[in-house]
Formats: structure tokens, sequence, C-alpha cells
């Protein structure tokens, strides 16, 4: 049986032409569920509210590795409300965390 749009297999299909066509997204996403990354950011901020964090973070420094690009450092020192700003604030402030509804074991 062929996916049809909107079928059962359409899902998948576009989750796989997205990592293909897109490969910093699959980069990004494993940081960010990475333990290590969010051990990264805590030290980065010594557990203190966040602020831009600028090129001169590891955290910064690693995912700008993990991704073979020097865009994130600069991105981040002007963007403070990215997506990536976002979920450092949830990484440093556990009570934002328990308000989504996101849970680490």
């Amino acid at each position: 049986m062929a996916d049809r749009p909107g079928g059962p297999g359409e899902g998948w299909r576009a989750l796989v032409r997205d990592a293909v066509v897109l490969p910093e997204l699959v980069t990004v996403a494993a940081a960010l569920t990475d333990p290590a990354c969010e051990t990264l950011v805590r030290a980065d901020h010594g557990r203190t509210r966040p602020a831009a964090l600028g090129s001169g973070g590891r955290f910064v420094h690693h995912l700008a590795h993990r991704l073979h690009r020097p865009w994130p450092g600069p991105l981040l020192g002007v963007d403070y409300t990215s997506p990536l700003q976002t979920w450092i604030a949830m990484v440093l402030d556990p009570c934002r965390r328990a308000a989504t509804g996101v849970r680490r074991e």
C-alpha cells in the first residue's frame, strides 16, 4: 500500500526529508538532548539568570564544533529571543522547565 498525502507514512517521510535537506537540525537536536550540553550551559552561566551567550561560552563553542559552522556564537550574541536562547533559559531555570512540562529523567 503506497503512502498518500496525510496517510500513515506521511509524517515519517517529512521527517526524513527534513533531516536530509537540513542536517544541521539533526545536529542541533542531538546537542539539545545531550545532558553534557546542559552541563556546559550551567557552567557558562554559573546557574544565574540567562544572558546572551555571545561567542565566548563553552556551550556555543561546542555547538559550533558539532555543526562545523562559525555562526552560533555571533548569532546568539545578538539574538536574545531565539528558540536556542529559550532552551538555555529552560536549562537554567527549573521553574520554567516545569511550567513547559519538559522533564529530564
